[in-house]
């Protein structure tokens, strides 16, 4: 199977673990797509507005510092620049109240961080091989994206 257009992906997570793994699980995927890594939301849109790398897909977590993932999709979605760009969140939490909140502010998908890392190969290939630009999450089953 081939690997749609993604090559660059953000990531924003304050989990050194939790990038380790997903790195990892990324390089047994596919060795065609770079991450870049903020440990923040304040990061990764500093990282947007750097414009050094277009991101063809952002994965944001939830619960970070200084600026967290709420926070980040919102200033993300506010910006015409980024309109185009898909957002996963990826996070511990699968509160509905959360997962619903996210879905209303603008995010593409919701993943709860899979515990198995066979899971979270599966969701990334899922996610690299998603026609983001076709794909319409109108309900939250739709929506919340599993292995």
């Amino acid at each position: 199977m081939e690997f749609m257009k993604i090559k660059n992906i953000f990531l924003a997570d304050d989990d050194s673990d939790d990038i380790f793994l997903f790195r990892e699980a990324l390089k047994e995927v596919t060795g065609n797509v770079v991450v870049h890594v903020a440990e923040n939301g304040d990061v990764l849109l500093k990282m947007l507005a750097s414009q050094l790398h277009e991101p063809d897909l952002i994965f944001l977590d939830l619960n970070m510092p200084i600026k967290n993932g709420f926070q980040s999709l919102e200033e993300i979605r506010a910006n015409n620049s980024y309109n185009n760009i898909p957002v996963a969140i990826l996070s511990t939490t699968s509160d509905e109240k959360a997962i619903a909140t996210a879905h209303q502010g603008g995010a593409n998908a919701y993943i709860t961080k899979p515990v198995a890392f066979t899971d979270l190969k599966k969701i990334i290939t899922k996610c690299l091989h998603m026609d983001w630009d076709n794909f319409e999450a109108t309900e939250l089953h739709t929506f919340v994206l599993k292995p």
